[in-house]
């Protein structure tokens, strides 16, 4: 059973794409495919070799609906998350380390999807599914869809911050990034509602 989907963000994903000043290069399938990750006995292989993403540290990668998972360096050719599936949505999305196959880190840190733990854990599902040992794996997955709508729908709640979180007072994007101050951004929204991409066409949603 296909795993759920969640579409880009038009302002945080395509607007960043589009109108940053930089084009950003989206992957062709036989383009993609150099950079899927494969798993055999447990470990990650990237390109034929156990996946190592030190000295680099983390590697952005996603996942989609189908529990493939491709991964590259940002600090190479990779510069978006959305360059994976040039924009088109996925079921997870995020940074990972991995020393010699084995993943000692993952999160949910994409600007362009903002996935809630929800769909981190369709990703965690996935690697188990493959005799991936997570035991040792170190995870922040940030909070939960239902939480995230609740926050989010609660806009008085001037206390919350969070990783890549946008949340709303009034018709106002207040956005906030742990560590810096809200920044108004002159957005507006639908009942604190944000606008997603999808192959028929965008969403309004909560996630």
């Amino acid at each position: 059973m296909p795993y759920k989907e969640l579409g880009m963000l038009k302002d945080s994903g395509l607007s960043k794409d589009t109108f940053s000043g930089v084009v950003v290069p989206y992957m062709s399938e036989a383009e993609r495919e150099k950079y899927q990750v494969t798993i055999q006995d447990g470990l990650l292989f990237w390109r034929g070799e156990k996946l190592n993403t030190n000295p680099g540290g983390s590697w952005a990668f996603i996942m989609d609906k189908n529990g493939r998972i491709f991964c590259g360096n940002k600090n190479g050719d990779i510069q978006h998350h959305s360059a994976f599936f040039s924009g088109r949505p996925v079921a997870a999305a995020g940074h990972i380390s991995v020393v010699g196959g084995i993943i000692e880190y993952i999160n949910n840190f994409s600007g362009h999807y903002q996935p809630t733990s929800d769909y981190m854990e369709q990703f965690k599902e996935e690697l188990e599914k493959n005799n991936v040992d997570l035991s040792e794996t170190e995870m922040d997955f940030g909070i939960s869809s239902k939480t995230c709508k609740l926050r989010l729908k609660n806009f008085q709640d001037h206390n919350y911050t969070g990783k890549w979180y946008q949340r709303f007072r009034g018709t106002v994007v207040r956005e906030t990034v742990d560590g810096s101050p809200d920044t108004y951004t002159g957005r507006t929204h639908i009942q604190g509602q944000r606008l997603r991409l999808y192959p028929d066409g965008p969403r309004w949603q909560w996630l």
